[in-house]
């Protein structure tokens, strides 16, 4: 049987997961019958429409302010709303070591090329939630219980943080990371299609692009694709080079004549 978008008993308990987190480890069932009953009851009151997320609190993560709870219920429905979203639109994240892997392999071809590598700044701090709630609800790819659900969360969340969340996804929770993952789809289609790109990789905030062109060009296009998505560049972090020939872009000479990087 497999899973649907509906938030059932047997759905949610699916969502259990195999390891318990540690900030509700304290408040979690003792045992498989007491996690089939609080799926049971979290349906019940989900259907009746008096489902509230009920152990939130402020956190730390990374150094950064972040949200948790310590309520099994609550992360429960919230394993379920970030599977929903994943699920109907494939969001995959990006594989580290894989990443890496393409990434040494473009650099070590000695054919001209620009590169540039940069670094989104306060990614989840600059996504409005509304303006993905919004997606969500234009594409219809998940259920309206899952948008409403996750508008209660939203709603919820904004009794915490400095800007109470109106701007900004709270880390610390895993569907934040989905929903920046989905707001940033657009993102990495518009930069991955720009003319010579070869090689677009994104992992998380940073982002490697490798093109047959002048780096500063394809600089200049991309902070205009990060600004038009009301993201910013972090400049200290942000890097761009022409590399592979000595000869740039336009090179006749034998591959003997080359300098690579």
């Amino acid at each position: 049987m497999k899973p649907t978008q509906d938030f059932t008993a047997q759905n949610l308990f699916w969502m259990k997961g195999r390891k318990v987190s540690e900030s509700i480890k304290k408040h979690a069932p003792a045992n498989k019958d007491g996690w089939l009953e609080l799926a049971k009851v979290t349906e019940e009151k989900i259907a009746s429409g008096t489902f509230r997320f009920q152990g939130l609190f402020a956190s730390i993560a990374s150094g950064k302010p972040a949200l948790s709870t310590f309520s099994a219920a609550d992360a429960l429905v919230l394993r379920k709303i970030n599977d929903n979203i994943r699920r109907a639109y494939g969001i995959r994240q990006t594989q580290r070591s894989q990443a890496v892997k393409l990434a040494r392999v473009a650099l070590a071809e000695w054919t001209p090329k620009g590169i540039v590598s940069l670094d989104l700044k306060s990614c989840f701090e600059s996504i409005t939630p509304r303006k993905v709630t919004e997606k969500l609800r234009r594409d219809a790819k998940v259920s309206s219980q899952t948008i409403h659900l996750l508008e209660l969360f939203l709603a919820q969340a904004k009794r915490f943080g400095a800007n109470k969340y109106s701007r900004g996804l709270p880390r610390g929770i895993l569907v934040s990371s989905t929903l920046a993952e989905l707001y940033l789809k657009e993102l990495d289609e518009r930069i991955s299609q720009l003319p010579g790109v070869y090689l677009y990789i994104r992992y998380v905030d940073d982002i490697l692009v490798i093109a047959a062109r002048s780096a500063e060009s394809l600089f200049e296009e991309i902070s205009s694709a990060v600004a038009d998505q009301d993201l910013l560049l972090n400049a200290a972090k942000s890097k761009k080079v022409d590399a592979g020939c000595v000869c740039a872009f336009e090179c006749t000479h034998p591959r003997s004549a080359h300098t690579s990087f």
